[in-house]
């Protein structure tokens, strides 16, 4: 009898780790709680990925993983090592944590002062700006990945994330 409900209870276990996809602290898509928020969900992928940032970018503001922003945050500085082509239709496609998605308006060059604190500019990099079309908020994580509108692609690539106070 003990033999026949340690079996069941391995089974048991067995099916409970499966219905987790192997991610016991995630949601099966291998992203797991990583930025102060769980439950997840990959924007629909209709339309091919939209892949990583043509040349490299550094997240000046709010630096990645940043904790603790004000919850009025209204946008994101990057650096990116070539200007990026005129005309271009790049943004962040926000997600954050109470449900919400939004696309941020789209990246222009930046000639006001970047908030503190921030990432150091690397040297020759090109400072651009995007806004939040509303407010953040308190209490949430937010994570950006990146988006190109001309393609109509699916974004897939999280490039950054914080969460706010």
């Amino acid at each position: 009898m003990k033999t026949s409900f340690g079996i069941l209870l391995a089974l048991a276990a067995t099916a409970a780790l499966a219905a987790c996809k192997g991610n016991l602290f995630g949601n099966g898509y291998g992203y797991g709680y990583g930025y102060g928020y769980g439950g997840y969900t990959p924007p629909p992928v209709t339309n091919p990925n939209c892949g990583k940032p043509p040349y490299d970018l550094t997240v000046l503001y709010p630096r990645p993983n940043a904790k603790q922003i004000p919850a009025a945050v209204r946008g994101v500085w990057v650096a990116t090592s070539q200007a990026l082509p005129s005309g271009n239709r790049y943004d962040f496609f926000a997600e954050v944590s109470n449900g919400s998605q939004q696309d941020t308006s789209r990246f222009v060059k930046s000639t006001g002062t970047i908030p503190t604190p921030h990432a150091t500019v690397p040297p020759g990099y090109v400072v651009y700006t995007t806004h939040f079309v509303t407010q953040i908020g308190s209490g949430h994580g937010v994570r950006l990945f990146w988006n190109n509108q001309t393609t109509n692609c699916s974004p897939n690539i999280i490039v950054s994330a914080f969460s706010t106070k």
